[in-house]
């Protein structure tokens, strides 16, 4: 059972978020201060319902991880095989977060987005999943051809990460729903050229006989 900070520390926080701090008060948020010591999320919680923490726990929430949110809904709902894929009404093979909760997660490390929410959740072909991560990758400020274009040019996934401010893990999700070949860690691309042989210093004649 998760509980909620004590409200004193709560209290303790907002104060000094509103004497010039820029983080939520919120033990264990990240997201920037919005307003009355608390990040969007959580003052929107506070006008909703009098409590920052109110309407589900945050920490409880954010405590649930990608893979653990993914056999929840398998847990709750089934499998997707044997269900009608919600895009094209073929024959489902995974749940798909459907990216509309006010809450989302992102997976630290990989940036690949999801729900704590079982019911966020909808049944997809490979095809249409694949489709629907290019989707969240480019909502989510990923210049798709760009990093295609970059990446086909010898960048590394890290490198283009960090020059459109997104994640490797959003960058590496989004070419390979594309169909990109991704190559392994540390190699060049191939050019398909011939290598060329390492020209060696040309030998001084010896005025020595054999």
């Amino acid at each position: 059972m998760t509980t909620s900070p004590d409200r004193t520390e709560l209290t303790l926080r907002r104060q000094r978020a509103d004497r010039g701090g820029r983080g939520c008060s919120v033990v264990g948020c990240p997201r920037p201060h919005r307003g009355r010591g608390y990040c969007g999320r959580h003052y929107g919680r506070l006008r909703r319902h009098g409590d920052p923490l109110g309407g589900g726990p945050a920490r409880a929430r954010s405590a649930v991880g990608y893979a653990a949110a993914h056999r929840r809904v398998r847990a709750q709902r089934g499998p997707a095989a044997g269900r009608a894929c919600a895009a094209c009404t073929g024959p489902a093979t995974l749940w798909s977060y459907d990216g509309t909760d006010p809450d989302e997660q992102t997976e630290t490390g990989r940036g690949r987005r999801y729900s704590t929410d079982p019911a966020r959740y909808r049944p997809l072909c490979r095809s249409c999943h694949r489709r629907a991560t290019v989707r969240g990758a480019e909502a989510g400020g990923l210049d798709l051809e760009r990093a295609v274009r970059l990446y086909r040019g010898g960048a590394s996934a890290r490198g283009i990460a960090v020059l459109l401010d997104v994640s490797p893990g959003t960058v590496l999700a989004a070419l390979r729903a594309h169909g990109v070949a991704i190559r392994p860690r540390g190699r060049a691309p191939s050019t398909g050229r011939p290598a060329v042989p390492e020209r060696r210093p040309c030998e001084q004649p010896s005025d020595e006989a054999p």
